[in-house]
């Protein structure tokens, strides 16, 4: 059973990196180089978030797993109830982080000094950071 895991993350993975060159493909279509980088540099640090994330949800579900497998129910319930209060503690902290910091996040990435360019990586980090909360 526990096998089945790592294809479950390789896939995901997979998907989410098809997301970001799905997004790229896009705004390739229709805009200029500075969405382009946009959406490059904020599909990076989604993407990185995102794998976290996954971590921590497999971890979780493996606890839960081995709980109901030892027939352990208050184990189980406890697992359960400690997984949904850390994620939505962690969602409402990242959505609040990923505010705050976002400026420091596309000066961290050596975004291009254009003024255009900077300004449609932040809208994009700002559009797909306020996301997360609803992906959680």
């Amino acid at each position: 059973m526990s096998s089945h895991f790592p294809c479950h993350i390789c896939s995901l993975i997979f998907l989410q990196t098809l997301y970001g060159m799905a997004d790229l493909f896009i705004i390739g279509q229709f805009e200029g180089k500075a969405s382009i980088t946009a959406v490059s540099v904020g599909s990076q640090v989604m993407h990185m978030l995102t794998v976290i994330i996954v971590g921590l949800a497999m971890g979780s579900t493996v606890s839960i797993a081995q709980a109901v497998g030892a027939g352990r129910k208050k184990r189980a319930s406890r697992c359960i109830g400690n997984t949904i209060t850390l994620f939505l503690i962690l969602s409402i902290l990242l959505t609040i982080l990923l505010l705050f910091l976002v400026n420091p996040i596309v000066t961290a990435m050596a975004t291009p000094g254009s003024r255009s360019c900077r300004n449609c990586v932040l809208s994009y980090h700002m559009l797909y950071g306020n996301s997360l909360y609803y992906r959680l």
